[in-house]
């Protein structure tokens, strides 16, 4: 006899995924499956599995929107519950995001100039 197991609450922390479609290195259908079980704000686009030099741009945007939607959520946080904790690890997060889209672009475009 097997006691049953509870179900457990569900976390609540947001997550972005980008999909390759043209990846062979991990198929999109497992991508896909991953990001829909974490419940991730997902976006597909024509590229490859280094989609992070193939197209900068794009990714640059999915850092933006998640950048942009923790520090509306940190604003949300401080307003409801008067702590700043939270609100400041989550643009701390946002920030960090930020900066590696910026990177990645940087880099994209780089690459792309010397191999021309």
């Amino acid at each position: 006899m097997s006691a049953a197991v509870p179900d457990r609450p569900r976390k609540t922390i947001p997550s972005w995924a980008l999909v390759g479609r043209q990846d062979k290195t991990i198929n999109p259908d497992q991508e896909r499956f991953q990001a829909e079980r974490a419940g991730s704000h997902t976006v597909e686009i024509d590229s490859c599995h280094v989609s992070l030099i193939a197209h900068p741009d794009a990714v640059a945007d999915l850092i933006l929107q998640a950048a942009e939607a923790s520090r509306s959520a940190a604003a949300t946080s401080l307003a409801t519950t008067g702590s700043a904790d939270g609100a400041r690890a989550e643009a701390g997060i946002a920030g960090a995001s930020l900066v590696a889209g910026v990177g990645a672009v940087l880099l994209g475009r780089r690459l792309r100039r010397h191999s021309r």
